[in-house]
């Protein structure tokens, strides 16, 4: 679809969008322990917030690449933690909101099976609150579900025309090799100018703790750094330029090998799946499928065969001996126990950690014990059967996305969102992370799929009715993509 003036914003907005970008990243990188840096981060804030509310483009741009300063993009802490990524969706979000009902014709909604299952848990964690054994977390954890709902019906929305597409890209691409370089000279360097806020011993002999990036949690690095290298091994396929692609190439690598160093267990579980997912949908021939998965067995055994990380990977699954995965087996068993005995709201949005002691399992080795980790048990934990039945739709949904995504991916459709979701999907038996922006964005990009090209059977809500839809070939075919 066309670029067009009215539905993306002017190009001054966009563009100028990508400078204070650039200049926040530059900031939390060499100012990060001056005096008045949460000042400096406001001044810069402020243009953010003007230019994300004022168009589409800007909007997408900066809610896609802020969320990667993480800890280090803190405004304020009191009497709520503010940070850049929070005022910039606000203002984006109410931008929309204004364009949207200054629209003479304002395009009619489109709601798939994928857009229910989403609603439908934050309508779960909100009536999760009242019941709740922690109704002050539950409200702030529904209230942060709530912002990033927002969060992913804007980006998922805006994706329909290929310059907005390109904006996330790049902002998801670029973001994560800027992190991926800091988190490097984490690893290396004796006073890296961006500091690790949390120190996790490795046992390597070549790096000595987990990097982190801008935030304080190397998983939380890993999963976006994770969504990056799937979005370039996409572009390295699509590509015709070999310039391009060489370039590509080159910025994978950097994200990959930051990816090791993060030493996430889930994070290499999710190189694979994502990996073989995307070239197992992708429209290639059977001989360049076979050259890529080879391609990516290198890459997977130069990973592995890192001092550390291989014995960080075979842990995943040894849950006899290895203390984490020993943790995950024994705190999903207590998600179970906490959705028996409260099976229609849950134990209340984020309460997890304040519910654990009266189910206490004595052979976890965690303490204190903060969320239940095997994130499809402890949803339905925290937020019932409504929760439940969300998380049910969206597998559906995606089983559904993956059937169709071969034929999509052959129309030149972009899937390398559904590929991410099906490797964070499995990675969430390791982990908990619906609170990560970089899950909300790869949400997104699998809604932006949906939406342009209904997956059947999907609910669409065209005209005032309710009826099922399938991909339409023959609007493929024009390039409605």
């Amino acid at each position: 679809m066309p670029e067009t003036r009215s539905s993306t914003g002017p190009d001054w907005t966009w563009r100028l969008a990508w400078v204070v970008l650039a200049a926040l990243y530059v900031s939390a990188l060499l100012f990060n322990g001056i005096e008045h840096y949460q000042v400096l981060l406001l001044v810069l804030a402020l243009p953010a917030a003007v230019l994300a509310g004022s168009s589409t483009r800007a909007g997408v741009i900066l809610v896609a690449g802020s969320p990667a300063l993480d800890s280090y993009a803190i405004i304020a802490t009191e009497p709520q933690v503010v940070t850049v990524f929070q005022v910039v969706l606000v203002s984006a979000l109410m931008g929309a909101l204004w364009r949207l009902t200054r629209a003479r014709k304002p395009r009619v909604a489109r709601i798939t099976i994928w857009d229910v299952g989403i609603v439908l848990f934050l309508a779960a964690a909100a009536v999760s609150v009242p019941l709740s054994v922690d109704v002050r977390g539950s409200v702030i954890g529904t209230i942060e579900i709530a912002a990033l709902t927002g969060m992913y019906l804007f980006l998922s929305r805006a994706v329909r025309e290929a310059a907005v597409w390109s904006d996330v890209f790049y902002a998801v691409v670029l973001t994560s090799g800027a992190s991926a370089l800091v988190a490097i000279g984490q690893a290396f360097l004796a006073h890296p100018p961006v500091p690790l806020l949390e120190h996790h011993l490795t046992g390597s002999p070549v790096v000595a703790e987990r990097v982190s990036g801008y935030f304080a949690n190397p998983n939380s690095l890993a999963l976006m750094l994770l969504l990056g290298v799937i979005l370039l091994a996409e572009a390295i396929i699509r590509d015709d330029s070999v310039a391009r692609r060489i370039g590509f190439a080159v910025l994978g690598l950097i994200c990959v090998i930051a990816l090791a160093f993060t030493f996430s267990r889930e994070a290499i579980v999710g190189l694979v799946v994502g990996g073989v997912a995307l070239l197992l949908m992708s429209a290639l021939t059977a001989r360049a499928r076979s050259w890529s998965l080879a391609a990516l067995a290198v890459v997977f055994v130069a990973v592995l065969a890192f001092p550390g990380v291989h014995e960080r990977a075979a842990s995943v699954l040894d849950i006899r001996s290895d203390p984490s995965a020993m943790d995950r087996v024994y705190l999903s068993e207590v998600s179970l126990r906490m959705f028996a005995d409260h099976p229609l709201t849950g134990i209340g949005m984020s309460s997890f950690m304040a519910a654990y002691p009266r189910y206490a399992d004595p052979r976890v080795t965690i303490d204190p014990v903060p969320n239940g980790h095997q994130m499809p048990f402890s949803i339905p934990a925290e937020t019932g059967v409504l929760g439940l039945l969300a998380e049910l739709l969206m597998v559906g949904a995606l089983v559904l996305g993956v059937r169709a995504a071969p034929r999509l991916a052959k129309a030149g459709m972009r899937i390398a969102g559904v590929a991410a979701a099906i490797a964070f999907f499995a990675m969430s038996f390791a982990n908990g992370f619906w609170f990560c922006e970089a899950f909300w964005t790869t949400l997104a990009l699998v809604g932006a799929v949906f939406r342009t090209a209904p997956l059947g059977p999907a609910l669409l809500l065209e005209g005032g009715s309710v009826r099922v839809g399938r991909v339409d070939d023959a609007r493929l075919s024009r390039g409605d993509r």
